[in-house]
């Protein structure tokens, strides 16, 4: 597994033992055994951890940002009928789960720059290890961005500064 894996694995084992949560601590347990019971592909994995993740809310920060992506998701024509499930595993599924094992740790230089963004409590996909990895990445220039509001959901929780944190970088760079 990843580092980023085992980073959110033990955010989530942290929150599950300090809420007692024994039902979460045995799927943890599962997850961590790769037990064919939660486990049946790597897809299956992710998507349990998945859930706990946003049970103990390391998706999304703002509990009142999440119940206005929820209205919009039922609100709006273009997310009513989307599935975003079904889009999900129609991406992930035909690469037989690589995607959530790829290890980008030996990329150690790009000759371009590097802008990452990350909530900060994003435990989904900690940004912690993406800081990290382009600490230690050499580029002509690099950045990483962290949204003290937001978890995994950056462009949704903090919208305004996302929209203009990237409007000024692609002004600066096409000059």
């Amino acid at each position: 597994m990843s580092e980023s894996w085992d980073a959110s694995m033990q955010w989530l084992k942290e929150q599950t033992q300090q809420k007692n949560d024994t039902k979460a601590l045995s799927q943890l347990d599962l997850i961590e055994k790769m037990d064919s019971t939660v486990c049946a592909t790597m897809l299956d994995c992710f998507l349990s951890k998945y859930e706990l993740v946003v049970k103990y809310r390391g998706t999304v920060y703002d509990t009142a940002i999440a119940k206005e992506i929820e209205k919009a998701e039922t609100m709006y024509e273009d997310y009513k009928n989307y599935n975003w499930f079904e889009a999900f595993n129609y991406t992930l599924a035909p690469m037989n789960g690589i995607a959530l094992t790829t290890d980008i740790s030996h990329i150690i230089e790009l000759k371009i720059p590097v802008y990452f963004i990350g909530g900060r409590y994003d435990w989904n996909l900690p940004g912690v290890v993406a800081e990290k990895h382009l600490s230690k990445t050499i580029t002509p220039e690099k950045k990483f961005i962290w949204f003290e509001k937001s978890g995994h959901e950056v462009p949704d929780e903090e919208a305004e500064r996302f929209n203009q944190i990237n409007i000024e970088i692609v002004k600066e760079k096409s000059r």
